[in-house]
């Protein structure tokens, strides 16, 4: 046997019966397939090895009973008409169809609101009354990033330490009117 639960069946059925029966596991491994396969042996005692052998017939009897029966086309005959097997994969594939769109969909935040509208040259004029320019620091204490902002030509400059070693290396220009230089 090669399925370990029905040989526990088996084992058990016997033992039910009062007859002494033990599973031998026998694994071996084939280097062509790389792969491991188990058979399982029921054994008996010798004088109880003919009653044994009746218990089993009778059990495989019974499952052979308890067969599916098929069709003139080799397919199981089941207890539900067809009609009723056709709808199932329409009908769960409208349903999958409805809840993606239906997940799809942003509903809107009703507790979300529109900020107002602020003017670049605003924030501008708010760094500039700090009067020195926002600053970002390393874990050594040296400045990373430092963005200005100047007034009379409209233009943010960020400077960065690309490569830390202490000095603004790279430096952007941001301009708040496209046309100035």
């Amino acid at each position: 046997m090669t399925n370990l639960a029905e040989a526990g069946y088996l084992v058990s059925c016997l033992e039910a019966e009062g007859i002494d029966a033990r599973l031998v596991e026998s694994q071996s491994f084939s280097a062509l397939g790389g792969s491991w396969s188990h058979s399982y042996e029921l054994q008996v005692p010798l004088e109880a090895r003919a009653r044994a052998a009746e218990i089993l017939r009778a059990e495989a009897e019974q499952f052979a009973g308890e067969g599916a029966e098929y069709d003139e086309f080799g397919e199981p005959i089941e207890d539900e008409p067809v009609h009723l097997v056709f709808w199932r994969p329409v009908a769960l594939m409208a349903l999958a169809g409805l809840a993606t769109l239906w997940l799809s969909q942003r509903v809107p935040d009703p507790r979300q609101r529109t900020l107002p509208h602020r003017d670049a040259a605003a924030l501008g004029a708010a760094i500039e009354a700090l009067g020195e320019p926002l600053v970002v620091k390393s874990e050594t204490g040296q400045t990373k990033h430092r963005l200005r902002y100047f007034s009379e030509h409209r233009v943010w400059y960020l400077e960065s330490d690309t490569n830390g070693d202490g000095r603004l290396d790279r430096r952007q220009r941001f301009a708040l009117d496209p046309t100035a230089q």
